[in-house]
């Protein structure tokens, strides 16, 4: 049975409570990112498999089946390490590329009409992020490491660039959570949802 303080959690990243997803960012990211590049991989990475787990755990909270037997932030970490490790398997198999037109979500080996959805709100959301956040955003899913980043947007320093990054995409996932659209594809589709485990 979920208990009450994580039950708040639960409400507070719902609601989309500035302070609760701060909270989960702070507790949650560090572990997934040492995870990520304990395992090979680099930060960019961690970031894009920590972002995907809290969109895949909304949904499951959302899909009104969702108890938690443990914290919250060790929920997080462990949807995260299969989807990693899910990741790792999938990019031994073939190159993951991304496309001129930014999918900003690798099309589906199985498609459905969620996904697709989903992709189209995505990418909704992405063309009304600031410019820069479009261009940061746009060489990170490109690629594009760091210093690069830094030198095209003529930041200051490295420190700057990632942070600028990270905003961004935190923009990103929390316009799309906060869209009604969202939730109303997410009644639409409740029970014909395919989650990753």
């Amino acid at each position: 049975m979920t208990k009450p303080a994580e039950k708040k959690i639960i409400n507070g990243f719902l609601e989309n409570n500035n302070r609760i997803l701060n909270k989960i960012y702070d507790e949650c990211f560090p572990m997934v990112e040492k995870m990520v590049i304990n395992s090979g991989g680099i930060a960019a990475q961690a970031e894009d498999i920590f972002q995907e787990a809290l969109l895949v755990t909304y949904g499951r909270i959302l899909s009104g089946k969702f108890e938690l037997d443990c914290k919250f932030s060790t929920y997080i970490y462990a949807v995260s390490k299969k989807m990693w490790y899910q990741e790792k398997r999938k990019n031994s198999r073939k190159k993951m590329t991304i496309n001129e037109s930014l999918d900003l979500v690798e099309e589906p080996e199985n498609n459905n009409d969620f996904e697709e959805l989903i992709k189209e709100i995505i990418k909704k959301h992405f063309h009304e992020l600031s410019k820069n956040c479009q261009k940061i955003l746009k060489m990170h899913f490109n690629n594009i490491n760091i210093s690069e980043i830094q030198k095209v947007m003529g930041y200051d320093s490295s420190h700057y660039t990632m942070d600028r990054k990270y905003r961004c995409k935190k923009s990103l996932i929390k316009r799309i959570m906060n869209d009604p659209k969202f939730n109303s594809i997410k009644n639409e589709y409740s029970g014909q949802v395919r989650f990753i485990h």
